[in-house]
């Protein structure tokens, strides 16, 4: 049906692309949106040791929120691949699980707002070998939680670091580093005042202007 004025269909047409025009910048948007943060939980029977392989937890997904660590049959792991996420948890009755951080790869506890990093809420301890390079960055602590500890061996050629930069506070209270000669332990992103449950080695303990 024509207007009366003529511009009807003009009018019509332009409506159209205007739908268009909005439509595609719903899309654009939510494409451009943040992918949520998966947790996950180790599984009891996994079918082999590799943290990085998204078939050994529930759901299948490599956690890049939380991961969740209970009762399991496989608690020594192997890091193969770099890996970003907000925190470890150790739930009550976990046994005593062990990590290697294979050479040249990274693990990064990056939480900027609830306290990240690794959780103990047992009394099992927690073993890392670091052969790459393991970083601790906003509220992500080190050992938090039960009466549980953290050990933390930095390799030859590896790196330990703590970086307060983006806000919160690092910690370290209930950790235990030990740096072997040639590996490193950097603190000076990190608090003006950093704690440590101890420290040993022969390596490189870099402070900086930091309290330690």
């Amino acid at each position: 049906m024509r207007s009366i004025d003529g511009l009807g269909q003009v009018r019509f047409n332009h409506a159209r692309r205007m739908r268009a025009l909005f439509a595609g910048t719903a899309i654009s948007a939510a494409a451009t949106l943040p992918a949520a943060a998966q947790n996950a939980t180790w599984l009891a029977n996994p079918g082999t040791n590799n943290y990085n392989t998204a078939a050994n937890w529930n759901p299948a997904a490599v956690p890049t929120g939380t991961a969740t660590f209970g009762n399991s049959n496989t608690t020594a792991l192997s890091i193969s691949a770099n890996t970003t996420l907000n925190g470890w948890n150790f739930s009550v009755g976990a046994p005593v699980y062990s990590f290697n951080i294979g050479t040249g790869i990274g693990l990064t506890f990056s939480n900027p707002g609830a306290l990240g990093g690794i959780n103990i809420f047992g009394s099992s301890d927690v073993n890392i070998l670091n052969n790459g390079t393991l970083t601790f960055s906003g509220n992500s602590t080190a050992g938090l939680g039960g009466n549980g500890h953290t050990f933390i061996t930095t390799a030859a050629g590896a790196v330990i670091a703590f970086d307060n930069s983006g806000g919160g506070g690092t910690d370290g209270t209930k950790a235990h580093f030990i740096t072997q000669a040639g590996g490193t332990f950097d603190v000076t992103k990190a608090a003006v005042v950093f704690n440590a449950g101890s420290i040993e080695g022969a390596g490189n303990y870099i402070i900086g202007n930091k309290l330690l």
